[in-house]
């Protein structure tokens, strides 16, 4: 307009339309949906601020952001899961997550951290449910490669001591956490491992990504392995959920 002298940068971006098809005439079979761009944008709003708007969709996500990415500067995996586990676990990791020249340990969540269902669709966090082969590029971890649910774990639990326990229960033939992490581990194990509805009953709990959190709130631990009998009232979460800050005595609700 005539006198206009201040410019503004605009994006025009829209969701994406996605069709599915065949290369080799096999069925087709939509890909996994594990989390969804409805609860991306309960924190972001919008997912056009990513790499230009052209991709606002977290289906598409995965196409570049696969096993085989690895940041060209600190060799750290870009692996979608590894990526988002470690940028919103931000401070609370215990090395630093770099790509390019940005270190995201700065990074707070603002919310509970251990609530998986705040990011994931119902049941797409259990390790029965991850049907992922291929291992995950890790140049710049511990080891050169990991194991596909190690890499989602230790996007969030990145000590070296989770490391290790990771890759003392991968062999040959593939990774041994359904042995103890998954639905079904209770009827080999002898344990109750349950998602249970649980209450803090001394607090707050000392984890920076734990906001408001207050003695008898509920909350819900996505998939907690403990060893109780059934007159037990209490017991401890491990570290293996929050991490060794974080231990806390729970009541059963």
């Amino acid at each position: 307009m005539p006198g206009t002298t201040g410019r503004t940068t605009a994006t025009d971006s829209a969701a994406p339309v996605e069709q599915y098809f065949s290369v080799d005439n096999p069925p087709v079979v939509a890909r996994r949906q594990v989390v969804s761009s409805a609860k991306c944008a309960a924190c972001h709003q919008n997912l056009a601020f990513v790499h230009g708007g052209s991709r606002p969709a977290t289906q598409e996500c995965v196409i570049c952001h696969n096993p085989t990415l690895t940041d060209g500067t600190s060799k750290q995996s870009v692996s979608l899961a590894t990526q988002i586990h470690s940028i919103h676990w931000g401070d609370s990791l215990a090395n630093p997550y770099i790509l390019g020249t940005t270190n995201f340990q700065d990074v707070r969540f603002p919310g509970d951290l251990r609530d998986c269902v705040t990011c994931h669709l119902a049941g797409t966090y259990h390790v029965d449910n991850v049907g992922a082969q291929a291992s995950v590029a890790s140049p710049g971890g511990f080891t050169p490669t990991t194991g596909p649910i190690a890499a989602a774990s230790l996007g969030c639990h990145d000590d070296k001591a989770s490391a290790s326990h990771a890759l003392s229960n991968t062999t040959a033939i593939g990774e041994a956490c359904l042995s103890c992490h998954g639905n079904n581990a209770a009827v080999r194990s002898g344990c109750r491992a349950r998602a249970r509805s649980v209450s803090l009953s001394s607090a707050p709990v000392p984890h920076s990504g734990i906001v408001g959190r207050k003695p008898g709130d509920p909350f819900l631990l996505a998939q907690p392995i403990f060893c109780f009998s059934t007159s037990t009232s209490s017991f401890t979460a491990p570290a293996l959920f929050c991490n060794a800050a974080c231990s806390s005595t729970l009541s059963l609700s």
